[in-house]
């Protein structure tokens, strides 16, 4: 009799353990997910609307490609304008470009 009481206690503290998903969703992921519902929750023109579920893909893989600001340093603003925004050393390289983050060849391609 002594038993049942403690597996009714563990099975119910083991429940909401069960239910937790394992990882969080990302600073990216939460930030994407705000300003998709901000920008398609009220109500806009219809070529408008278009055109930001058209950059849902482009900014999931921006997201993608940043993947973890903590392998980042602060950027640094350099005299000419230009903002610097440097990896960590020892951070695990980038993933690949995504599809829709490929460059265009049809574009002119900038000397550096």
């Amino acid at each position: 009799m002594r038993h049942l009481p403690l597996a009714l206690t563990l099975a119910l503290i083991s429940g909401p353990a069960l239910a937790q998903d394992a990882e969080p969703p990302g600073f990216f992921e939460r930030g994407l997910g705000a300003i998709m519902d901000q920008l398609f929750g009220g109500e806009e023109p219809a070529p408008l609307a278009d055109a930001l579920r058209g950059m849902g893909p482009v900014l999931q893989d921006l997201a993608a490609q940043v993947d973890d600001l903590r392998h980042y340093h602060a950027p640094e603003r350099q005299p000419n304008g230009d903002i610097l925004i440097r990896r960590r050393e020892g951070a695990p390289p980038p993933p690949p470009l995504g599809d829709t983050l490929q460059p265009d060849p049809d574009q002119p391609q900038i000397a550096l």
